[in-house]
């Protein structure tokens, strides 16, 4: 049998010493260098028997072990090391594949992590670690690792950052600008003083469609190896239909790309900018910010590392970034009429361009050079391959002559109008329909379900039309079933709407997509809420479909896809007047909002929601929107803010009789009580809602009113009083299956049992919300009870469980970044 050293010769695994707590059941590794020292105390290979033995005495052991603390399902444990343990004697068995299905249950239950452990200790214990050959420093590493070669990632955690949308293809020339881009990246290199500033790609002051994005896209995909740790892209929407990303919006999405976790992303541009510059830092990333208006937009999106790249596109010069900033600026122009005849063959064959140079010179001269007139000629005279070099010109220049008569002095379309309006007018009606229809969509990119929508047809329906405009680069597919239009034809569409569309057809038009939106998001949020308060809808309104989902993750990926469109069409409903529309959308992105802690969104979009239901005179709307712009506020430790948005949302719903905004104003200011110490006034704003929720049937909100009650009892130390409101809470959420709220209330029941020294009764109830928030996938609560079921062992003598808690809990807050990780830190010090 080979030895120890000789198994694992060639391996690049170095690995610290492993806590016994986190393996407990098989061989502790001490630290191993290659070609050093070798692995020690790895023992003897075990034989199949032998393990599956050691798997069956752990389902023995059933839940008393707290190796599944962290809410593992103990048979769904054995069954996996089993199947994984049996793999040996006999491959072909399919054993191995049967465990890696049992993984990815893990993965969609949320205990990615755990179950990557469990899948190491097999291959540690059996020496088959060479199957995955990596670099490993650490035990979580070798975790993410392990994730990584089964195509999966870590819980909570994004992968690297690959963030550039496609290359353009056929791209041709621009030799000398991919140049100059390749001597800064060299230069990258250097130390940092002799390192050159980022680089802006910009064209002539309001030149369009010259090529700057595919430039950046182009010259990014073919460097990106070059950096390791990822590469950033966004838009920030210069000179879009829709207001321009702020530095503050493209912050909170660029601080997310690099997997900084929302709670720990701050509000205001100084300190986002700061945690920004401090996560870039030593990092190889490079970063397109595409389509920028000015200095101050793009000015707090520069990392200070040398180790990083930037690259900028706009309409501008950006002359700020050059004087003040020290950025180099680069200049692209127009294709010269050479680099246009060569783009020009690449697409449609050089033997058409050597047929008739002098007329393929001819189109290159009437698309003013531009690539992306181009090659909407270009891909025009593939499908008409009848038709000579010629013929094309010579109707584009009739086109002209037709346009001549209309155009004015200050027109961005004027340079590339007869090509655009030639292609467009070439369109089968139904594409024509289609694509004048996009230019009504809100935000910068559409989805198929959407366009669907917008043009009142069938899915499969409209890929067909999506196709052929994309076949044509009148649009441009971005992500599987996700569209984009360039600048320029954007206008084009929204203009040949209103020219086309009658303004009834325009109107219902906008009202179906709006309505498509606030439906599927009322959708999500009743997943998420299931027995939260009903948004109200017309029966007219509800003849419009939304999507469906299959479950939460489903809802909420659909969410975070479709973000920058749910705010686009929220305030597209409001520069349209519809209001009922803007305050519901509002209320139905709150679920999302709040899981997500997109703070921003969630407060702009509210006081959007505010001014509209203001507008409209609706006093319970208004009520409303008051208590979640409460709720936003108290979740980020605004307390002042959140009494006063708590308050005004009492006063209304009083003057109006609205019992359900009154109560809920009551609950709100009991939390905001309750969070400042001020426990009799929690207690008495709780009591004074309980009758009116209980007058409304409004079952969960009667249980969190008796959570705020017991909350306030306990923070006066009348444990015996809390107990008993937190037992009828309980009794509530059970009644109404809602087993989060379950978890909390076990979890306030321990802290009060702990407080009457009834510690055994008290680790009970840590244990099983525990449990019950790691089926949920709460890992941030799982990490929170873990703290206090440590405390409770400890007050009980055992300090070797609540090591194992700690620990436990140590790695979860680390995992998640959560700052609360220091302070477990200092209780496992001081067991010792």
């Amino acid at each position: 049998m080979d030895s120890p050293h000789s198994y694992w010769a060639g391996d690049l695994v170095r690995l610290r010493a492993i806590e016994a707590s986190d393996w407990p059941y098989y061989h502790a590794f001490d630290q191993y260098s290659p070609g050093v020292r070798g692995v020690s105390a790895l023992g003897p290979p075990k034989s199949v028997e032998t393990y599956q033995r050691e798997t069956r005495e752990l389902a023995d052991r059933g839940t008393d072990g707290d190796s599944f603390a962290l809410g593992i399902e103990p048979l769904g444990e054995t069954r996996l090391a089993g199947a994984l343990a049996t793999f040996d004697a006999d491959p072909r068995a399919g054993s191995f594949k049967y465990g890696i299905a049992i993984l990815q249950e893990y993965q969609r239950r949320r205990f990615a992590t755990q179950a990557a452990r469990l899948v190491l200790r097999y291959m540690f214990t059996e020496r088959r670690f060479h199957k995955c050959t990596v670099e490993i420093y650490d035990f979580n590493t070798a975790s993410l690792a392990l994730h990584e070669r089964l195509g999966f990632t870590r819980e909570g955690r994004l992968p690297t950052p690959r963030q550039l949308p496609p290359a353009i293809s056929p791209f041709v020339n621009r030799e000398n600008s991919l140049e100059e881009l390749d001597d800064n990246l060299a230069a990258l290199a250097e130390p940092a003083s002799a390192r050159p500033a980022p680089i802006i790609i910009s064209a002539i002051a309001g030149e369009a469609g010259v090529g700057k994005t595919a430039l950046a896209v182009h010259w990014a995909h073919r460097v990106k190896d070059r950096f390791p740790d990822g590469d950033l892209y966004i838009n920030l929407r210069g000179y879009d239909r829709m207001p321009q990303l702020s530095a503050e919006q493209a912050l909170d999405t660029l601080l997310r790309y690099l997997n900084i976790p929302a709670a720990k992303i701050p509000a205001g541009l100084d300190a986002r900018s700061a945690l920004y510059r401090s996560a870039m830092e030593g990092k190889r990333i490079l970063v397109v910010l595409d389509n920028a208006a000015t200095a101050e937009q793009v000015r707090p999106l520069l990392p200070g590392s040398p180790t990083s790249m930037v690259v900028i596109t706009s309409r501008s010069l950006l002359s700020g970034l050059v004087i003040r900033d020290g950025v180099k600026r680069m200049v692209i122009d127009v294709l010269s009429p050479e680099e246009s005849i060569r783009l020009l063959g690449s697409i449609i064959g050089a033997a058409r361009v050597d047929a008739e140079p002098a007329a393929a010179l001819r189109l290159a001269e009437q698309c003013s050079y531009l690539p992306l007139a181009i090659r909407i000629v270009a891909e025009r005279a593939v499908l008409r391959g009848y038709l000579t070099l010629s013929g094309l010109s010579a109707e584009l220049a009739a086109e002209r002559d037709r346009l001549d008569a209309f155009s004015s002095g200050d027109d961005e379309l004027a340079e590339v109008r007869s090509v655009l309006s030639w292609s467009y007018r070439a369109l089968p009606a139904d594409a024509a329909r289609m694509f004048r229809l996009l230019g009504m969509h809100a935000g910068s990119e559409v989805s198929l379900a959407a366009a669907a929508v917008l043009a009142d047809t069938a899915p499969n329906q409209a890929r067909r039309l999506l196709d052929a405009l994309t076949g044509l680069h009148m649009i441009q597919e971005t992500h599987e079933e996700r569209y984009r239009f360039h600048d320029l034809l954007r206008a084009y569409a929204v203009e040949r709407a209103q020219a086309e569309e009658p303004a009834e057809v325009r109107a219902s038009t906008e009202r179906r997509i709006l309505l498509w939106y606030l439906r599927s998001c009322s959708g999500v949020y009743r997943i998420v809420l299931p027995q939260g308060r009903p948004i109200p809808f017309d029966p007219e309104d509800e003849l419009v479909p939304p999507m469906s989902f299959s479950g939460i993750d489903d809802a909420l990926a659909w969410c975070e896809r479709e973000r920058a469109n749910l705010m686009d069409a929220l305030r597209q409903a409001a520069e349209a007047g519809q209001d009922d529309l803007v305050w519901k959308m509002a209320v139905a992105l709150m679920a999302f909002f709040e899981r997500f802690s997109y703070w921003s969104d969630w407060i702009s979009s509210h006081e959007m929601g505010l001014r509209a239901a203001r507008r409209i005179g609706d006093r319970g709307a208004e009520a409303w929107v008051l208590i979640l712009l409460g709720d936003a506020k108290w979740d980020m430790g605004n307390f002042p803010g959140a009494a006063v948005h708590y308050e005004d949302a009492l006063h209304i719903s009083r003057d109006s009789g609205d019992e359900w905004g009154e109560a809920f104003s009551l609950r709100g200011g009991a939390l905001v009580a309750q969070s400042t110490g001020d426990y009799g006034r929690a207690i008495e704003r709780s009591q004074a809602a309980l009758p009116l929720l209980r007058r409304i049937g409004d079952r969960r909100g009667e249980g969190m009113a008796l959570l705020s009650i017991a909350g306030g009892h306990a923070g006066l130390t009348e444990y015996a009083v809390a107990h008993a409101y937190y037992m009828e809470a309980l009794q509530i959420f059970e009644e109404l299956g809602n087993r989060w709220s379950q978890a909390l209330c076990l979890h306030q029941i321990g802290l009060v049992r702990t407080a009457a020294d009834d510690l055994d009764s008290a680790v009970a109830m840590f244990r099983t919300a525990v449990e019950t928030f790691g089926e949920l996938g709460d890992r941030r609560h799982v990490a929170v009870v873990l703290v206090d079921l440590g405390k409770a062992y400890r007050a009980s003598g055992n300090d070797g469980r609540a090591r194992e808690a700690w620990q436990q809990c140590l790695a979860l807050f680390r995992d998640l970044e959560d700052p609360q990780a220091d302070a477990v830190g200092a209780l496992l010090a001081d067991l010792g």
